[in-house]
């Protein structure tokens, strides 16, 4: 069975009230439709960032994200996922304030996790952050979890 990891944006896009925006509303839908229809073709994967993460903000919000992953199974953070982290977040230039999208893309690599889930397009599913890092992994010698959102992967 393929393996999915599942970043923070998948259970909050889950657990927010709709929104008003069409494009965030379309995506909390094909997250449901992703969520429902497809995830147990899958064998799921968070990590503690993701705790971390989902514990941030408001608390009944908060609850209902923690809720969403409790039954996923969590990948430890070892020192190579913490070490390739560095090595991403330095070869992506990716901001001070947003350190730990390096640590998701690293856990999925170092766990040989073959698809990253996520709606975070600043500095994961994006094309030019995916070519930089396919390139990257391929020249270090490390496996390539492949990035995407819930809608390419509903086959």
């Amino acid at each position: 069975m393929e393996t999915v990891y599942i970043e923070t944006t998948i259970p909050s896009y889950l657990t927010a009230r709709y929104s008003e925006s069409i494009c965030t509303l379309s995506r909390q839908i094909v997250t449901q439709k992703w969520w429902n229809e497809y995830r147990s073709n899958y064998r799921l994967f968070v990590s503690d960032v993701v705790y971390v993460e989902c514990k941030q903000g408001d608390a009944d919000t908060s609850k209902l994200r923690l809720q969403i992953i409790q039954n996923i199974e969590c990948l430890n953070i070892t020192e190579e996922c913490g070490e390739l982290a560095e090595e991403i977040f330095n070869e992506l230039k990716i901001p001070e304030k947003a350190r730990d999208d390096a640590l998701h893309i690293s856990i999925a690599s170092v766990y040989k996790i073959d698809y990253l889930l996520s709606w975070n397009f600043r500095h994961i599913v994006n094309a030019v952050s995916i070519k930089k890092l396919n390139r990257f992994l391929d020249r270090t010698k490390r496996h390539i979890p492949q990035l995407c959102t819930p809608e390419e992967l509903m086959t």
